[in-house]
Parts: C-alpha cells; structure tokens; sequence
C-alpha cells in the first residue's frame, strides 16, 4: 500500500459523513479500525475500500443500531444475513415509532426541497441541533461569579459544529456533522438561558443557519429567524484540557439504559463503580443497606472504582446519544470519560468525588 492509497482521518470523515471523533471511537470499539496508524504521530489512515464500511456504519448507527449487533452485520458476509439482522433490528423500534415517523417525514420533504443559497453560515437540520442543545444545556448552571457556566460554547468548522459546556464538575461535548455554508471557521459562547428558550422554535424547523455577529448568534430558517445573545467570556479549551488527561488505561462498553437503571434503584446520593472487577460486569454500589447492582459490560483493561455525586452521575449517563456508552478511565483519581456516537458524537467527563 503506498501513501497516495491512504487518506487522512479527516478527509475520510467529509467522505462518509461522520466525524474524525466518531471514527475514532468506532475504532476504539473494534468497529472500523484505520488501515494504518503511525507510530511516531498516532495518525490514523484509511484507504477508499473502506468509505462503504464506513458509510453503511453511519446509516445504521442513525437508526439507532446497538454495536453488537453492528458488529455482526458487518461481519456477516452475507447481504441476506445482513438484511435479517437490520429487520430483527427494526422489529424492536416500535417504541419509537413516533419519533422515526416525524424524522421520516421531514426527510421526505427534503427531497422536494429547493436549493439553499449558501452565505457565511452553516447549516444543518433543527431537530438534530435542538437534540443536542438539549444534550449539552444540563452541564450547565448560573453562576454570578462564574457567568460562562451559563454558557454554551458554538464551534464552527469545515463540515461539523461543536458544542461544549461546563458546570465545573462535568465538560459535555457535542458534535455534529455539517452541510452547507461556506466552511468558515467560527466560535462564540451563547447565553444558555436564551437557547433554552429558543429550542421549541428550532425543534419545529426543517433546516436552520447559524452565524455569528453584531454579539449575538443567528438561528434562521425559512420561517423567521431567532437571535441568542453571545456572552464575552474566555471559555476554556475544552481540547486542550482533553489532551492534558493521563492515557486512558481501562475502557468499558455498557448499555447505556441498563446502567441507568442500575444507578435510578439507589437512593444514596453518593454512588461507586466498580468496572471489571468481577469478570467483566460494571458494579454499581450505594449505601450499605442496599445491595450492588451488577450490569454486564465489555471491558479491557486493569480493574478500576470510583465514587460519584449522583447529580454528576446520572445527567453524564443520561444525555448520551445511541443504546450504549464508553466509558475511559485512567485511574481512581482522574474524571471519568463519557463517550459515544451516531453520525458525530457526544463526549462527557465527569469528575469522580472522594467519599469519607
């Protein structure tokens, strides 16, 4: 394989419609390894044999497809086994009928749709952007002292947008991929109040436009258009402090519904995890009058416990995005990472509390 035949992660993400932290995290699950990855710079690589691999992971993870059974329709090698895996997978969706339905109908306008003109804005659809609002506003508070705490953080790139927000114990990140717009790269921090009264307006449009200027950030549609106020604040970078964590040395792959109701059945206002220390179930642990609760996980890696706040614990489960969560740790003393993905992702790191 010569060096022309590799593409760099990220032009293979604009390929596929995911996103470079999405592929990666489909990678450190065993999904979609890179073709190769250097060692001296830990890129990763991947060649064009795999954008329909890639592709076809997209699609699936968009409907909401548990990795194990990913795995096995990817594995399968054969379309008809493959086909019965996708319908044994739909067959389980009726509870989610309403939702699919409306996805769906939006999606059937879209092909009717006449073309955007495309200006200094980045566009993408309402009802995934009200979601992930949604899924970011929890980590933050009000804070007099602190008013950025009341803030979420917009980053705009080439083919993607970002969201972050902290409440000091949590750092919550949401990605999303892009279409339109001009590729200019933007960032502001939006007054989170504003957004939370924004977000039934942008959850009934079918496409909205962001961009930036005069201190507030504009959401547009075709409808009308809605203006947030920009706070003027040096938000941390969340990248940054991401890349300063110690290198993850366990890693956990857990239903992300069954370890919630795990954490729902105690009462205790502080919790501890246990992961990998009984074969490779996930303990959750509470008082003393109340029995541990095991869940089943996939884990790899040295045995590690940690103590949370449940108030942390529950909204970094909570607003995770797809059927299960990574979850990454690098010891007893450092936060815990919250990962996991559909077309972009959603990473949370919650901090761990000493428990006398």
């Amino acid at each position: 394989m010569t060096d022309d035949a590799l593409l760099t992660i990220s032009v293979f993400a604009r390929a596929c419609g995911l996103t470079a932290s999405a592929l990666r995290f489909y990678a450190d699950s065993g999904l979609l390894e890179p073709a190769f990855v250097d060692d001296a710079t830990g890129y990763r690589y991947y060649t064009q044999d795999q954008l329909d691999g890639a592709v076809l992971v997209r699609r699936l993870r968009e409907m909401g497809m548990p990795l194990s059974r990913l795995r096995h329709v990817v594995d399968s090698g054969d379309a008809r086994s493959a086909a019965e895996l996708i319908d044994d997978h739909l067959a389980e969706l009726t509870a989610r009928v309403r939702t699919a339905t409306e996805i769906a109908e939006v999606a059937k306008a879209s092909l009717s749709a006449p073309a955007r003109v495309s200006t200094v804005h980045v566009d993408l659809s309402g009802i995934r952007l009200a979601a992930a609002l949604e899924q970011v506003l929890t980590a933050t508070i009000v804070d007099a002292e602190f008013p950025l705490l009341n803030g979420v953080h917009v980053v705009v790139g080439a083919g993607s947008i970002t969201l972050v927000a902290t409440d000091r114990l949590r750092l919550t990140t949401r990605t999303l991929a892009t279409s339109g717009g001009t590729g200019d790269t933007w960032s502001a921090t939006i007054d989170a109040d504003e957004l939370r009264s924004t977000l039934s307006w942008i959850r009934r449009q079918h496409q909205v436009s962001l961009s930036d200027g005069d201190g507030t950030v504009a959401i547009t549609s075709e409808a009308g258009a809605r203006r947030c106020r920009t706070l003027v604040v040096d938000f941390p970078d969340h990248e940054e402090m991401l890349r300063s964590l110690p290198q993850v040395s366990t890693r956990a792959v857990v239903s992300r519904g069954r370890l919630l109701d795990a954490v729902e059945q105690f009462r205790s206002r502080y919790l501890r995890l246990e992961i990998g220390s009984s074969g490779n179930d996930f303990v959750v642990s509470g008082g003393m009058d109340e029995p541990a609760v095991a869940v089943a996980a996939s884990v790899s890696g040295p045995a590690v416990g940690l103590d949370f706040d449940v108030v942390t614990l529950h909204p970094a489960l909570g607003g995770a995005i797809g059927p299960e969560v990574m979850l990454e740790f690098s010891g007893p003393e450092y936060p815990m990472i919250v990962r996991s993905a559909d077309s972009g992702d959603l990473t949370t790191v919650a901090m761990p509390v000493r428990v006398s």
